[in-house]
């Protein structure tokens, strides 16, 4: 009897940790961002263009909704902390992709340290801050689409 209980412990707490229920949230500061240069975006971007199937990235312009459609990086889709409910978990549409990167407008831009941090809570896997942002992205003459 002792062994079987022990049993449907261990696997009740194996699926739980499988199913992400039982770790919730986690706390993030500003030294566990991985930032990521533009040179890795690139490849980023070229290895999902050339593996769209293995590879799966997520651009996330984290400006306000008009300088979005101002501008923004080819591919990004706009996402603010707001549009991030914790209470709600995960979201299945972000579990999708391998690698997100959060961008702004520049290195300075707290919104994309707040987005990332905020995705790195709820535990998704690969997100990266690219503190360049648009402005490098435009200094490097890199294309730019507007709504």
């Amino acid at each position: 009897m002792r062994n079987r209980t022990a049993l449907l412990l261990l696997a009740s707490i194996a699926a739980c940790i499988t199913l992400s229920g039982c770790m919730g949230t986690r706390n993030v500061s500003d030294r566990d961002l991985e930032t990521i240069s533009l040179e890795k975006v690139l490849k980023l971007i070229e290895r999902q263009k050339a593996h769209p199937d293995e590879h799966r990235l997520l651009l996330l312009d984290s400006r306000a909704a008009q300088r979005y459609r101002d501008g923004h990086i080819p591919g990004a889709r706009n996402m603010l902390t707001a549009d991030v409910n914790p209470t709600l978990g995960r979201d299945p549409a972000i579990d999708a992709y391998d690698r997100i990167v959060v961008y702004a407008d520049n290195p300075g831009s707290a919104s994309a340290k707040a987005l990332a941090k905020l995705l790195m809570s709820l535990r998704y896997d690969g997100v990266r801050l690219f503190p360049g942002g648009l402005r490098a992205w435009k200094r490097a003459g890199l294309p730019v689409e507007s709504e």
